[in-house]
């Protein structure tokens, strides 16, 4: 007996979207190896930060919140520079969210909703105490290692797409 694979799509199902917050640089533009990784089963949404003035992290927040989808799920995935902001509007528990993944960053007060935290065993930047802060304030978050350096997402965007994929189907994502 032959059994097609279920395609959520087909069903109707909504599906997931990854909403990817990119590091310092701000333009995502060095998400493009990661989101090659994730197609063609995830189409990501990549925000972008304005170029033409500086803002800061509240700033940035608001920014990203008046952006996230509302009338779908979504998972956030915060990149370096980005984990705090990721952080704050999970705080919030926007409608749709359904988890934050953190790569290679670092955090003051994760909400209930961060349950993956990606540390990259070779990061020179963020310092390993980041992951044990983070898992001492949450201590069900997940730590997921992979081996690399702080730009874990353009080094490895495979291993990294499949992690993230992993999750975010753990999480209840439809992708």
């Amino acid at each position: 007996m032959h059994s097609e694979p279920f395609d959520a799509r087909s069903q109707g199902a909504s599906l997931t979207r990854l909403v990817l917050l990119p590091g310092m640089d701000g333009s995502g533009f060095f998400f493009r190896d990661f989101i090659a990784a994730l197609r063609p089963a995830v189409e990501p949404t990549v925000m972008r930060y304005p170029v033409d003035r500086g803002l800061g992290y509240l700033e940035l927040e608001a920014l990203v919140r008046d952006a996230l989808p509302c009338d779908e799920p979504f998972v956030l995935v915060g990149e370096s520079f980005s984990g705090p902001i990721a952080i704050a509007l999970a705080s919030s528990y926007p409608p749709g969210l359904i988890a934050v993944v953190l790569v290679c960053t670092f955090a003051r007060s994760p909400a209930r909703v961060i349950r993956t935290f990606r540390h990259c065993s070779g990061d020179r930047v963020i310092p390993a105490s980041a992951s044990v802060f983070i898992t001492q304030c949450l201590p069900s978050v997940r730590i997921v290692e992979i081996d690399g350096p702080h730009f874990l997402l353009q080094a490895k965007p495979a291993e990294s797409a499949h992690a993230v994929r992993a999750f975010a189907r753990e999480a209840g994502a439809v992708l």
